[in-house]
């Protein structure tokens, strides 16, 4: 739900374009109603919306939604956080993907987080049956890149030509001074374990901070 604070910002950006509403909805390909509604208080924009919104009058996505941040200047977040109805996360493609910024990939589809992440989280599509069965083939993890894995986590690690996974995490211990040495353990046991160390670098990319099943007809 929309509050008057945020409706102040909607309206404000609009009258900054010096458009009508009937303008401002053509341009955003949204109905007359919608800017009436968001100018109101009684409801917000989608994202993907507010983003173009936000584009187009020169503003901060965050600023525009929630009012956290400068009104303009770069954004140096991936998450943005709706009162009261937690965080949009950008969905930026498979667990077996490299993964690019957010300013150098623009994401075209959002998922809703309810749980604290980290401002450069991101999330992932799970493909493949290597972690079955505790994960299937179209859940979605939300990795954060500010977490630094414990045993027993889950994460998305990065090989050296470029490979990504999606594995547990499992320490050992190393020889001192030398590269960190650690595991990434799948699930199903007819995929190998694969050994992280000086002579097979490798990166933890981020951790999981959460999970969203799709749901499923038995």
């Amino acid at each position: 739900m929309a509050n008057v604070q945020s409706a102040a910002r909607y309206l404000a950006v609009r009258e900054r374009l010096a458009l009508s509403q009937s303008a401002l909805a053509k341009k955003l390909k949204v109905k007359k109603q919608a800017i009436s509604s968001w100018e109101r208080g009684i409801s917000d924009p989608r994202l993907e919306t507010a983003r173009e919104l936000a584009k187009l009058a020169d503003v901060r996505v965050e600023w525009l939604l929630s009012g956290e941040g400068p009104a303009n200047g770069t954004a140096s977040s991936n998450v943005v956080n709706y009162i009261g109805r937690g965080r949009s996360v950008p969905k930026l493609g498979d667990t077996t993907m490299r993964i690019l910024p957010v300013s150098k990939r623009r994401p075209s589809e959002f998922v809703q987080s309810h749980f604290d992440c980290g401002a450069k989280s991101y999330a992932l599509q799970v493909v493949g049956d290597s972690m079955e069965d505790e994960f299937h083939a179209g859940d979605v993890v939300i990795i954060d890149p500010d977490l630094a894995p414990v045993p027993g986590d889950f994460v998305h690690a990065e090989m050296a030509d470029g490979m990504m996974l999606f594995r547990k995490y499992r320490p050992q211990m190393a020889v001192k001074g030398s590269a960190p040495t650690f595991d990434l353990v799948p699930i199903n046991g007819d995929w190998p374990t694969i050994r992280i160390d000086a002579d097979n670098p490798g990166k933890v990319r981020g951790v999981m901070s959460e999970r969203i099943m799709p749901r499923r007809r038995q």
